[in-house]
């Protein structure tokens, strides 16, 4: 029986300091994500391209099961930055683009495919999950799969008949201007509930959530309408790390 086949874009050998490391680092928001896929009963199979050629693996797997569904499902537990943003984004594309041509739905997860849905669903992906997506995605592969509609189910993104963006498809910086500019808070309180609140409730607050000695850090510049104009994570501009990968 056709069904889900997972992957990622987590390719070792396209990150020249961790093919130096050599210590792979296991998908294991895609495992979970495939065991929460099975305790549902819906047929899954799992292609990992950490180690192998993505494109002659992957063209296998699609050949061998034929799912109905492919879901690239990025490992949240490890941070971005460790591989080269822009290359597994490439790769990304890549697989999405063959399993459309195979015949099957493209569902995307991560947080890259989060801010850049657009891009996604412009480049092979029918549907990208936003927030923790691990619900979304067995509402919709069930749905998929039995045939039903997928409208009302939260937490999708996906472009409509005339190609515009439908669902869910907010970042934080759009919502820092919201509550200022319609809840009409004032910015400092605006700009906790989107640091330092989500960071103590998530009990991450003593070294991330601050602009303080010995805190992460995570920083965004913004103009005077707040947007954004550059962003650091642990102290490293957000175009260093695709520079290097």
């Amino acid at each position: 029986m056709p069904g889900v086949l997972l992957t990622h874009s987590n390719h070792l050998f396209s990150d020249r300091k961790q093919t130096e490391k050599m210590q792979p680092y296991p998908p294991l928001q895609t495992l979970i994500a495939g065991a929460l896929l099975r305790e549902r009963g819906i047929p899954v199979t799992l292609f990992d391209p950490a180690l192998v050629s993505p494109e002659e693996g992957f063209e296998a797997a699609l050949r061998s099961h034929q799912p109905e569904l492919v879901v690239i499902c990025e490992d949240g537990f490890n941070f971005l930055s460790k591989m080269c943003l822009t290359r597994m984004r490439e790769l990304a594309w890549r697989l999405a683009q063959e399993a459309r041509e195979a015949g099957a739905v493209v569902i995307a997860h991560g947080s890259d495919a989060t801010d850049q849905a657009e891009a996604y669903l412009r480049n092979g992906v029918d549907f990208v999950l936003r927030g923790e997506a691990e619900q979304t995605l067995v509402e919709l592969c069930s749905a998929i799969l039995l045939g039903q509609t997928h409208l009302g189910i939260p937490g999708l993104v996906c472009l409509d008949e005339d190609g515009r963006l439908a669902g869910s498809n907010i970042e934080m910086a759009s919502c820092v201007r919201n509550a200022v500019k319609l809840l009409q808070l004032p910015l400092p309180e605006a700009v906790r509930m989107a640091s330092r609140y989500p960071a103590e409730f998530l009990g991450l607050g003593s070294d991330t959530g601050r602009i303080r000695a010995g805190y992460r850090a995570n920083l965004v510049l913004v103009d005077e309408n707040l947007k954004v104009l550059e962003t650091w994570i642990d102290g490293r501009t957000s175009g260093e790390d695709e520079v290097e990968g």
